[in-house]
């Protein structure tokens, strides 16, 4: 698309999966390079959150709908509770196991480090 980013809706499959189809100006087209948003309106006020996981849109959609709609009704919402991570991150408990290792295997060692972050790359911020 000329001109920077634009936003078309998704389109669900019959069997109620995404397979990367927007529509577009009416007709569907598959676009694998976008990334998906949820988009809603409070008020006047525009909203769009990125959702970084394919497999996460259509349950966030629901739950998204669900909420603006209890809160439509008048009904109270619970607050979202932050949960401390039981331990290390992924990246830094690789960080520290690369840190105690001999120089010979560090090579071999960073080259598997790099296809496992790519395997796990998405849902995971490495910082």
């Amino acid at each position: 698309m000329e001109g920077g980013w634009n936003f078309f809706p998704a389109v669900v499959e019959t069997n109620g999966k995404l397979k990367d189809k927007v529509r577009v100006r009416g007709s569907v087209e598959v676009h694998p390079e976008g990334s998906y948003y949820l988009q809603w309106r409070e008020g006047k006020s525009r909203f769009r959150l990125p959702v970084s996981e394919k497999g996460d849109v259509l349950e966030l959609a629901r739950r998204k709908r669900l909420a603006l709609e209890a809160q439509k009704a008048g009904v109270p919402l619970a607050e979202a509770v932050e949960e401390e991570p039981a331990g290390p991150t992924v990246h830094e408990a690789v960080t520290t196991y690369l840190e105690n290792i001999k120089p010979l295997t560090l090579g071999a060692l960073r080259s598997s480090r790099r296809d496992f972050r790519h395997w796990v790359s998405n849902g995971y911020k490495w910082v």
